[in-house]
């Protein structure tokens, strides 16, 4: 898990078992970016939502293709994390779409300048 801000982390694909243990670390909102069906072993959003719901996390299935950002998912994911008090965890098969997904969020929005969004993903390890 990458903790990117206070209270915004990506990590890759979350199974059921993992939401549970994001909850217990405090998560309160938990966005899968991962297409069902991008592997054929990868858990369904439909399973992890339930296993959120049922430990009273919020949960979102913005599904973004590993190739590009849609604008309407990053439409998506503002208005999914737009009202959230708590902490989010994003994830996606390796975490790249999530915190992409995020650092547009941030641009579109004013609050950060593309080269500040390009410095963060690359401390954090990302390409």
């Amino acid at each position: 898990m990458k903790q990117i801000t206070p209270t915004f982390s990506v990590e890759e694909q979350l199974t059921p078992e993992a939401i549970e243990a994001a909850v217990a670390a405090g998560y309160t909102t938990i966005v899968n970016n991962r297409p069902d069906g991008e592997k054929p072993d990868q858990p369904t959003a439909a399973a992890c939502a339930r296993r959120a719901a049922a430990l009273g996390a919020t949960y979102h299935h913005i599904p973004t293709p590993g190739s590009h950002l849609d604008p309407a998912a990053v439409d998506a994911f503002t208005r999914a994390i737009g009202d959230v008090t708590g902490p989010v965890l994003a994830h996606c098969r390796t975490g790249t779409r999530s915190l992409m997904l995020w650092l547009a969020t941030r641009i579109q929005s004013g609050a950060m300048a593309p080269e500040e969004a390009k410095s963060i993903a690359r401390e954090q390890g990302f390409d």
